[in-house]
């Protein structure tokens, strides 16, 4: 794993329950598809730079570079969303864990190596 644990320091969980109204832009029923798709663009930007995206990539691995990318950043938005819209009812902590191990092994692996081996 990257070992980089979730830094409530900089985010802490204090930042969602007070700003509710904020966030209501990002994650709420009346989200504007301008406004997610900017917070998309910089997860994206974030991740290629994290990666070492940037560079080094073939002009013909570039398009599906992007849809990775896309899939990736929809992804976590959506699970911060669903996580917005029932309360933060999983610590930030533990949904940060949850994504990380989402992100690295797949989400069908996920749920047979963490669900259901949890289950019996």
């Amino acid at each position: 794993m990257l070992n980089k644990k979730l830094n409530t320091e900089i985010l802490p969980k204090e930042f969602f329950l007070k700003e509710q109204a904020i966030l209501e832009l990002f994650f709420g029923d009346r989200a504007e598809a301008k406004t997610v798709n900017k917070l998309k663009k910089i997860m994206q930007e974030a991740v290629m730079e994290i990666l070492g995206l940037k560079e080094g990539i073939a002009d013909s691995e570039k398009v599906k570079l992007n849809y990775a990318l896309e899939y990736v950043s929809s992804a976590q938005l959506g699970l911060m969303g669903y996580w917005f819209k029932n309360r933060m009812e999983l610590p930030m902590e533990e949904l940060g864990e949850m994504m990380e191990k989402i992100n690295l092994t797949g989400v069908i692996t996920y749920l047979f190596n963490d669900i259901k081996k949890a289950d019996g």
